[in-house]
């Protein structure tokens, strides 16, 4: 996410150790992912400089955004540039000051850190419990291996297996990989929802797992079951918009395509290898 997002090399390979963002990342979704959905915890022991961690990422961060937004090359095409040139615009659409562009760095920086290595592991989990889907899934993965190049996987190529699209997004529904959603707030007239009216300008937060979870959505919804993502089985999904491993609407993770990318890549290379 550094290279993608700030166009910043952490060199952790190189150097044989972790670089402190990591350690910060890792600190931090500890401390999440122990709250649950109470993530307003995080902000006040910030507020109150409770969060040792916490203080040191955002510190972090700003400085790494204030580096980026210093730098002659404006044109390395990512995503901060994106961010840049809105708040640098005549008229900005989301960036209108700085701590936006220090809030939303961040979360550039949290993004596909640990859910892509979650749910690998949930999906090797689920493969070695379901060992028939290996079988069907090789068969399908040594179609694409060298089609477009010899010895090569394409994301174009991997991208065309539903099979495979199948098994990373029953595992997300099964097994959410991020700890809490964002929350977004209500329209000024308000909502209802069964019945229920929310008023206007309120917080609401849906927690993935258990709307994943649940039979109003999915039949047998405890099973993990990659064929109700083929063929568009509404037999065992009654609503497919009740999946939400990358939230929904215009504010959604700006990382999808490239999770998507490596979860597909790396179960490609796995399958090729072994």
């Amino acid at each position: 996410m550094g290279k993608v997002g700030f166009s910043h090399e952490f060199r952790s390979i190189e150097a044989g150790k972790e670089h402190k963002m990591l350690h910060l990342l890792e600190s931090m979704f500890g401390e999440i992912g122990q709250m649950g959905e109470l993530t307003w915890l995080l902000s006040i022991a910030q507020n109150l400089k409770l969060s040792k961690t916490a203080a040191e990422f955002d510190q972090l961060t700003m400085l790494m955004a204030d580096r980026r937004a210093a730098a002659e090359d404006n044109n390395k095409g990512d995503i901060l540039q994106h961010f840049l040139d809105d708040m640098r615009s005549e008229k900005p659409i989301a960036f209108t000051n700085k701590n936006i562009l220090y809030s939303d760095a961040a979360l550039v920086l949290t993004g596909a850190t640990d859910t892509i290595g979650a749910v690998l592991a949930h999906l090797f989990y689920q493969l070695a419990n379901h060992p028939h889907y290996q079988d069907l899934l090789h068969v399908q993965l040594q179609k694409a291996y060298g089609k477009t190049i010899p010895d090569e996987f394409t994301n174009q190529n991997l991208s065309k297996i539903p099979l495979l699209d199948a098994l990373i997004n029953e595992t997300m529904r099964v097994d959410n990989p991020i700890a809490s959603n964002d929350p977004r707030r209500t329209p000024p007239e308000g909502i209802t929802v069964d019945g229920v009216h929310i008023p206007g300008g309120v917080a609401v937060q849906v927690p993935a797992y258990a709307l994943h979870r649940s039979e109003q959505f999915y039949a047998e919804p405890a099973q993990f079951g990659p064929e109700r993502r083929l063929d568009d089985n509404k037999e065992y999904v009654k609503n497919a918009e009740a999946f939400i491993p990358f939230i929904v609407g215009p504010n959604n993770c700006v990382g999808k395509r490239m999770t998507m990318s490596v979860l597909q890549l790396v179960m490609g290379l796995f399958h090729v290898e072994f």
